[in-house]
């Protein structure tokens, strides 16, 4: 069944507008008596059956309430320094399991990030991966505050800071070491995005939510 994003209350009825309207009637191509399953942003994916699809809208009535058991159980974050390529780290490591990024700046990664945007990719991510609860895309932290923050890091997640394009400065990585346990995830130089999605992968294996 199509999956699809809302950001409004569930009803018995339901009528679909817009992106998501288009995506289901245009991209998708879905037909009435079809069934897609809603999403919203909770542990639960609600399946809905097409009554009628209009030029600008699609009724829809409720089906069933289902537990989603796609979304991670362990919450693993994500430290990760701000890169221009931020979408489609957002998106793989939606895919893989990640509960949360928390972008940061420091002497090699200032890029300028559209959280907004980057939140909708994240939730779009729902569509394709199967989970029903979005990860979350924090505002950006200046470095010194990362650190406060990892000091003070919640014992019941798990953290990974991934570098910039560029790297730590000397200093940074080694007040960051002091902070931290550094790991190796291999002799080759990887891009930022791409080191994320190997660490991450390496800590959920871990955690066992792989």
């Amino acid at each position: 069944m199509k999956r699809l994003f809302v950001d409004s209350s569930l009803g018995k009825d339901f009528v679909l507008c817009k992106d998501e309207h288009h995506h289901l009637a245009n991209v998708a191509r879905c037909r009435v008596g079809e069934n897609v399953v809603l999403v919203k942003g909770d542990e639960f994916d609600y399946v809905y059956k097409i009554e009628d699809i209009k030029r600008d809208a699609t009724k829809l009535s409720f089906v069933s309430k289902n537990l989603n058991t796609k979304n991670p159980k362990k919450r693993l974050v994500v430290f990760l320094g701000a890169i221009k390529n931020m979408a489609q780290a957002v998106e793989q490591l939606s895919q893989i399991g990640i509960a949360e990024i928390i972008p940061f700046t420091s002497k090699n990664a200032n890029a300028a990030l559209n959280v907004p945007r980057l939140q909708k990719i994240a939730e779009q991510s729902c569509k394709q991966c199967g989970r029903s609860i979005p990860l979350v895309i924090s505002e950006p932290l200046k470095f010194d505050k990362m650190c406060d923050v990892l000091t003070n890091f919640d014992n019941d997640s798990f953290a990974l800071v991934i570098g910039p394009e560029g790297g730590l400065n000397q200093t940074e990585a080694e007040h960051l070491a002091q902070i931290t346990n550094p790991i190796s995830i291999g002799k080759r130089i990887m891009r930022t995005e791409t080191a994320a999605v190997v660490a991450a992968t390496w800590a959920l294996s871990q955690m066992g939510e792989l």
